[in-house]
């Protein structure tokens, strides 16, 4: 028969003089201590006093066993053999406390930091370290960091489960669990966007060049569309070859760092050759003013030209057709002058020329008769007179005695 009474170990017996013989005549006195410890391991029973008599007692032990923190009984077992009667026995127990106190040796977890370049998806890190385990356990963390945008922040700890070699859940045996949380970084993502450069001469058709390089780490897929630079030039100067873009819901700027590098166009003016040549004339001087108008050599196809002169002459002589101005118009009218560089203007040349004119009066004769010899008529030939500026030609020739006149 087992009976508890102490904790499992070594019996200090008494050596007894006391025989089977002297049962019942004397009653046994003892006592039984199981010691009390810290720890989860036996330890021996003290037995003090009389003892028990041989073969009557046997397998005396503590039998109190403790895993996690916490106290418990060490309570003391004991085997009655056949020979054994209580009555003979005055038993003393005294039984100790087994304690297991939590484990204060420092467990240090720690959450990783991580980071990336901004791009649309949460950034989160799982990853840790746990240092100070026992040989054998194993830690399960958990964490609940997270980040989309541009920033910084805690990759928190939520939880730390600690296990035994059993894969029991052990975490509360444990009282120094440090917690170093790490750290959750989104970089700003760096775009180049590069529009290109041009020039030409003025042709009067529109300078673009739409096309944008982009470079760097680039925009998320679906956060910015229809990039292209919009710039555009007409007539002589420079603009700048602007950039656009379209954002979309997604897109916010403080995730991104954009440069632009944005090209020039440019319109030169037309240095072809634009010749206008003032017209010469030439007549016989009629009383009336001279002139004459430009024709023009070179003009672009569409292009028209508003060319006045300002020379003219009436009497005779020579005068210059000079060029006062000139004005080239494009298809739709627009004075469009200044955007030609090589405009060459050629003066003309009027020039009025004398009239020929030719007068004959005629002859005559007769014999002296007392009575004066004329004849006025006059024949004009040549390129005669301008109508209304003589007037009244006649021959005034006159003779009346023998002899001749003009």
């Amino acid at each position: 028969m087992e009976r508890s009474i102490a904790a499992m170990g070594q019996i200090n017996l008494w050596n007894l003089f006391f025989r089977n013989t002297w049962k019942g005549a004397l009653k046994l006195i003892f006592v039984a201590t199981a010691d009390s410890f810290p720890q989860n391991f036996m330890k021996p029973v003290r037995v003090s006093g009389a003892g028990f008599v041989d073969d009557e007692v046997s397998n005396i032990k503590a039998t109190g066993s403790i895993t996690k923190v916490g106290s418990t009984k060490n309570t003391i077992t004991y085997t009655e053999n056949s020979d054994f009667d209580k009555e003979n026995y005055d038993i003393n127990i005294n039984e100790g406390t087994l304690t297991i106190t939590q484990n204060i040796d420092e467990i240090v977890v720690t959450a990783h930091n991580a980071s990336k370049i901004y791009d649309g998806t949460p950034l989160t890190e799982s990853n840790y370290k746990v240092k100070g385990l026992p040989d054998g356990f194993t830690a399960k963390v958990t964490t609940s960091g997270s980040i989309t945008d541009v920033g910084e922040t805690t990759n928190k700890i939520q939880s730390v489960v600690i296990k035994d070699s059993d894969g029991k859940d052990v975490t509360d045996q444990f009282a120094n669990i440090v917690q170093k949380n790490g750290i959750l970084t989104i970089t700003k993502r760096h775009v180049t966007l590069i529009s290109e450069s041009a020039s030409k001469a003025y042709d009067g058709k529109e300078l673009t060049k739409p096309d944008v390089t982009v470079g760097g780490d680039g925009f998320v897929d679906g956060e910015v569309t229809d990039i292209k630079a919009i710039g555009t030039i007409t007539e002589v100067g420079e603009v700048t070859n602007t950039i656009a873009y379209s954002t979309q819901d997604a897109f916010k700027a403080d995730n991104y760092e954009i440069e632009k590098n944005e090209g020039t166009l440019v319109i030169t003016h037309n240095a072809n050759e634009i010749v206008v040549r003032a017209k010469d004339a030439t007549k016989i001087y009629d009383g009336k003013t001279l002139s004459a108008d430009a024709e023009v050599f070179g003009l672009p196809n569409g292009y028209t030209a508003d060319v006045k002169t300002s020379g003219s002459i009436t009497d005779a002589g020579v005068a210059i057709n000079k060029i006062s101005s000139v004005m080239i118009k494009n298809a739709d009218g627009k004075d469009v002058t200044n955007q030609f560089s090589n405009i060459n203007r050629i003066n003309g040349t009027l020039k009025v020329d004398k009239r020929s004119v030719l007068l004959s009066s005629r002859s005559a004769s007769k014999h002296y008769d007392g009575i004066a010899l004329t004849s006025s008529h006059v024949t004009i030939g040549g390129d005669g007179f301008v109508e209304g500026e003589v007037s009244d030609i006649k021959a005034i020739g006159s003779i009346t005695e023998v002899g001749n006149v003009a």
